[in-house]
């Protein structure tokens, strides 16, 4: 994997029409197969770079192009994304640096049609550096495996695509340093037919669109749409309510973003629930993992918590230096509830968001 050289790839791949605007499939040709290749006892290569425009790149699915032959009803192959490697994470070493596994996926080669077709291999979403490998394992012998299809010659992407052979498999518990040897780079410019789906982001763990947040049994004073966003390490924003009664809560709902690292951060927020005069009725855990690197909803879920006239819904960040939950806000009218505060008293309008024009992106669900 030559992850010392970085060349200008973004003009030298063949990037597929997105499926989604944040989406991209990363190939060197996917029209049908000029030949197929086996390499044995070696392993199906091909480098990738991530886009450059993108900040962070996650993968959860690579497909491929291939054809099975012979019995292998009881073969397994093994799908392995590299990337380079700090000493102490090494998995083995070649002359062009030092490679380790991103993630890895075993498949059935019983699956692979004899006749030809595209192969889809799913996994959990892993965000890739600027360069890295994808890796097909197929274990094949004379009598039984699977051949991965060609593309056409690709001159601009010279030297992407080849064989590789690990000396041992590496022993995960103990971390066992391995060496290897890259060999057999096609110098015919072709590439196998192995494409990663990549994105700038991730798909929220709940999918929540203002129409399914407004009307009977919400309550809000956002317009829906962020015209900013804010964060603190102390204190937080603060929505006043009215329940007009009894009311039993069972949902509250705060637009945000994730900046920093926030792939599969494991930092948390706090939700409060508090009556006229600040005291707690109910405090809840905010995961950051509700949210990613795009706006969006997330829910934070209450056990019917009851209400009676005035409350406030206070959400603390509780920012790290490493990463940060963004709250929105709506500056498109008069502040209606809108305060800054924290469990126990209001305090002064710390933040840079214009505190008369600010309703903060906050609703509640009454059961």
């Amino acid at each position: 994997m030559r992850f010392a050289v970085a060349m200008i790839i973004v003009g030298l791949l063949a990037w597929a029409a997105p499926a989604a605007a944040d989406e991209v499939i990363l190939h060197y040709g996917d029209n049908p197969p000029t030949e197929y290749g086996n390499p044995g006892e070696y392993a199906f290569w091909i480098d990738y770079t991530t886009p450059d425009e993108w900040i962070d790149t996650v993968c959860s699915e690579v497909r491929f192009f291939a054809r099975g032959y012979g019995d292998n009803s009881k073969t397994l192959g093994s799908l392995v994304l590299y990337g380079p490697a700090e000493d102490e994470t090494t998995l083995f070493e070649t002359e062009e640096g030092r490679h380790q596994i991103l993630t890895r996926k075993v498949f059935d080669l019983k699956d692979v049609p004899a006749d030809g077709g595209w192969m889809t291999i799913g996994f959990d979403p892993v965000k890739l550096p600027a360069e890295f490998a994808v890796v097909i394992y197929s274990y094949s012998t004379e009598d039984r495996g699977i051949e991965i299809g060609l593309t056409e010659p690709n001159t601009d992407a010279k030297g992407k695509s080849g064989y590789f052979y690990i000396e041992k498999v590496r022993n995960v518990e103990a971390r066992e340093t391995t060496t290897g040897d890259r060999a057999l780079f096609f110098d015919n410019d072709h590439h196998w037919m192995i494409q990663a789906v990549t994105a700038n982001t991730l798909p929220p763990v709940e999918a929540i669109s203002v129409a399914d947040i407004s009307g009977a049994g919400y309550v809000y004073y956002d317009d829906g749409e962020a015209d900013g966003f804010i964060t603190s390490q102390r204190h937080g924003p603060m929505v006043k309510f009215d329940a007009g009664g009894t009311r039993t809560v069972d949902r509250v709902y705060v637009y945000g973003q994730l900046d920093g690292a926030w792939f599969q951060t494991e930092k948390l927020a706090t939700a409060y629930l508090l009556d006229e005069d600040y005291r707690i009725i109910s405090r809840e855990v905010l995961r950051y993992d509700r949210f990613v690197n795009e706006p969006c909803w997330g829910a934070i879920d209450y056990k019917d918590v009851r209400v009676t006239g005035e409350y406030y819904v206070l959400i603390e960040p509780l920012a790290k230096l490493d990463v940060e939950l963004m709250l929105g806000f709506d500056s498109s009218g008069e502040n209606i509830g809108s305060l800054w505060g924290t469990a126990g008293a209001i305090g002064s309008w710390d933040t840079t968001a214009p505190e008369e024009l600010t309703n903060w992106m906050i609703r509640v669900h009454y059961k």
